[in-house]
């Protein structure tokens, strides 16, 4: 191909009209090259075995287009670590990929912005035939690495101690990456091999691997420190998905897993992609988990508060606390829908409408052996559920405290305001007192009648104290009658 001929990007120009969605993948396409993608290029033979071509340069896949011939191959997988617009260019235009498939790797969500739904949803209806003559929206699956700043609390608190965390530089505050793993699958022509592309995110520095919940499931997350076998490779500490997808396909898949490929590409894939992407989703369960008992922990505390240590600091410092767990446990529950909502839209991918419980959810599952990864996302999502009540029920906990601890500030700011009033009306009998003596020199300190000044004032003050104290008696006296005649209505 010539330099500066681009046929697949000039394609999407032409549909920029009728979908102005697609100018984001046209600046993407304008760029210059940031990354360079990593490639495997997987071979399903006839004899039900799976080679392995890894693509270093783009040249090398222009070259291996040129000599390589179908006899004997059933079908190819194309694995690509991220994506740089000359790859973006030699993949669509070599087999016509519906442009709304890129679109959906490349760009984040939406909800990282509080909307809470995808951008890529939006996508309208798929563009002129002149762009994919057989056209098949593909399948896009999102995953998460947490990271989060005390690995202490997490090596404590979170089952099995399967996440391996990193510092951060805001403080005590929660951050999630989003990473991408989005599939494509096209039917067959016949006399024909099959196509699939698969593209996954770069990996996430210090990950760990956790066992699956289901033996329905493999884990196709790095290393896995619970479930080794013998006979399977050892990914690096840093691989992601690209590493653990090739592994998987080379290694360890058996004869039946590869012909369920070669006999339903589609359905197969789309079943493998489901399950490649669970085990990360039970990260996010155990992280969240974890923070959640931190959380249950500290309202713990603040319910077995001492109700007679009351002095003003400590309350203050209460408050404070108690305003940082209320912003952990809000942040929670914003986190938890937004998972919440993604898992819904995986299961939409898989093709099950939203809204099944999680034992319809498996039957359907069990219907269909081919969508074997169905099952873990409805208990993935119903256990997200779970998680979400509880962080529900923490609200309560912590907005009642913080009303105690606030009643009990103002009764103590109360209690202070009376005292400084009740000091102050002292003042009020010795003040009269002097303005009226002082009108007479007689009167003055150091006066041989100074002597009567203090035999007014000091009567006066005593019967300004009495006062005062017969109006809080009878304050009190009132509030403890209406309480008795309350009690008495109530029963």
């Amino acid at each position: 191909m010539a330099r500066g001929m681009q046929p697949y990007v000039d394609a999407i120009a032409g549909c920029r009209a009728q979908f102005p969605e697609l100018d984001q993948l046209l600046q993407f396409a304008q760029q210059p090259t940031r990354c360079q993608p990593r490639v495997s290029l997987l071979e399903f033979t006839a004899s039900g075995t799976v080679r392995e071509q890894k693509i270093d340069r783009l040249a090398q896949l222009y070259e291996y287009w040129q000599t390589t011939t179908n006899t004997g191959i059933n079908g190819r997988l194309y694995v690509v670590e991220d994506l740089s617009p000359e790859y973006l260019e030699a993949l669509g235009n070599k087999f016509r990929v519906h442009p709304g498939y890129f679109l959906k790797y490349l760009y984040l969500p939406i909800f990282l912005k509080g909307d809470g739904h995808s951008l890529n949803s939006r996508l309208p209806l798929q563009p002129a035939s002149s762009v994919n003559s057989n056209i098949r929206t593909g399948m896009s699956l999102r995953y998460y690495d947490l990271v989060m700043d005390r690995p202490s609390f997490v090596s404590t608190n979170v089952t099995r101690k399967s996440v391996r965390t990193s510092p951060l530089l805001n403080g005590e505050f929660i951050t999630s990456t989003l990473r991408n793993a989005s599939l494509y699958v096209e039917p067959p022509s016949p006399g024909e091999p099959w196509f699939a592309l698969m593209m996954v995110d770069a990996p996430s520095r210090g990950r760990q691997g956790l066992a699956s919940i289901s033996k329905s499931s493999n884990d196709f997350w790095s290393t896995d420190i619970f479930a080794q076998t013998k006979r399977t490779p050892k990914p690096s500490a840093d691989a992601g998905l690209f590493d653990s997808i090739t592994e998987f396909w080379t290694h360890r898949a058996t004869p039946s897993d590869i012909d369920a490929v070669n006999q339903s590409p589609e359905d197969s894939l789309a079943s493998f992609a489901a399950k490649a992407v669970t085990p990360s989703w039970l990260i996010v369960l155990e992280f969240i988990s974890g923070l959640l008992s931190h959380s249950e922990y500290s309202t713990y505390e603040f319910e077995n508060m001492n109700p007679n240590d009351s002095s003003p600091a400590k309350i203050r410092e209460e408050l404070t606390e108690l305003r940082r767990a209320l912003a952990i446990v809000n942040r929670t529950r914003r986190r938890i829908l937004w998972y919440i909502d993604h898992v819904r839209i995986n299961l939409q991918a898989l093709g099950y409408p939203v809204g099944l419980s999680e034992l319809q959810l498996s039957s359907a599952g069990s219907q269909n052996t081919t969508k074997t990864g169905t099952d873990e996302f409805a208990i993935i999502h119903s256990r997200l559920l779970f998680t979400h009540a509880r962080a529900e029920s923490l609200l309560p906990v912590v907005l009642g405290t913080c009303s105690i601890l606030g009643a009990q500030q103002s009764g103590l700011e109360a209690k202070q305001v009376s005292m400084l009033t009740s000091l102050a009306a002292l003042f009020i009998p010795i003040t009269t007192a002097a303005a009226i003596f002082s009108m007479s020199d007689e009167y003055l300190p150091g006066a041989t009648r100074f002597w009567i000044f203090w035999a007014v004032a000091v009567p006066l003050v005593i019967v300004v104290v009495l006062a005062m104290y017969r109006l809080v008696w009878a304050w009190e006296a009132m509030k403890e009658v209406k309480a008795r005649m309350k009690m008495k209505l109530a029963k």
